[in-house]
């Protein structure tokens, strides 16, 4: 793809997200003019008007074939398109980053924040060596991949094993647009939070089941006793008392796992490096099962170039 063409589109992409987070009426349309930089342009619920290289329209509800638009996105943010005559690269392009923009629609609707995964795996499906150490199994597209992804959601979501091994920035750096909330989980005092806060001013959520004063950090008490409603629940005080309505989850392995088992993911994105680690840590955990029709399915999969590496993307039943 044209890099000025690519460019265009993000920045179309991320201003549709800021404009439907403001609006103050219900969002029935849009249309996208983009293609030239600098020149990118949005309307809600009203006629566009203009001339650009590429404009996409979107309904939002229900999908009806006598609708004049490019592409309908339903309640749950799924998408079908009805005329679609972007090149193939614009075209995966939407399919990846387009729900992200009503995601905060899906929330108050559901009351919860709409939550996607995402992993960087090996062909033999391990995300870490034993050791923990994961520096860098997807390629370069992969890494501005998450940070797109960083820029349209408004918390991303590791676990403490992931901050301990890591000491991630977790704010976006590669593509244009706001970092967004940080939130961990696990751990007390022992935690060293100085890559989250030298990184960015912007807050950082603890949630563990044993809070303790920190002056960079906002709490959340989890349940001392283990509970499967407890990542529920949080993504519940996420949504009403930090006004996170997309979450973005990067790891690590047992905390993918559980909102896994949980059913609390919306969307899996797992990237596929060409390698092989062997005795490694991987995706995930679930327990064990007796035949091939027990294991964890998806629908609306499908798999997207990143580069000359892939990564599947789907919706877990």
């Amino acid at each position: 793809m044209d890099k000025d063409v690519e460019n265009s589109c993000w920045r179309c992409l991320y201003l549709l997200r800021r404009k439907v987070m403001t609006t103050n009426h219900e969002v029935h349309c849009c249309h996208l003019h983009f293609g030239i930089p600098g020149c990118e342009n949005v309307f809600i619920n009203e006629k566009a008007c203009g001339n650009s290289p590429y404009h996409v329209s979107v309904k939002l509800g229900k999908t009806t074939t006598n609708s004049s638009c490019d592409v309908v996105v339903d309640n749950d943010l799924n998408l079908s398109w009805l005329n679609d005559q972007l090149p193939t690269s614009l075209h995966n392009y939407f399919e990846l980053y387009l729900p992200y923009c009503f995601a905060y629609m899906y929330a108050k609707q559901y009351r919860k924040p709409y939550t996607t995964s995402h992993t960087a795996q090996s062909l033999d499906g391990c995300t870490a060596t034993k050791s923990g150490h994961s520096k860098w199994i997807g390629n370069q597209q992969n890494l501005i991949h998450a940070h797109r992804m960083r820029a349209l959601c408004d918390a991303v979501l590791i676990g403490k094993n992931t901050l301990i091994n890591d000491q991630p920035k977790l704010n976006v750096r590669h593509v244009e647009g706001s970092c967004p909330k940080r939130v961990i989980i696990g751990g007390g005092e022992e935690l060293d939070f100085s890559s989250l806060v030298d990184a960015d001013p912007g807050i950082i959520i603890h949630a563990t089941k044993s809070p303790y004063p920190h002056a960079s950090l906002n709490t959340i008490k989890l349940d001392n006793q283990e509970n499967e409603n407890s990542l529920e629940n949080l993504l519940c005080v996420l949504c009403k008392k930090f006004n996170i309505y997309s979450v973005y989850i990067e790891g690590g392995a047992k905390i993918i796992s559980s909102f896994l088992q949980q059913k609390l993911l919306n969307v899996m994105q797992m990237h596929i490096s060409p390698m092989l680690i062997g005795d490694g840590m991987r995706i995930c955990s679930l327990p064990a099962i007796e035949e091939i029709k027990e294991a964890q399915k998806f629908i609306r999969g499908k798999f997207f170039p990143i580069d000359d590496e892939i990564m599947f993307v789907g919706i877990p039943q």
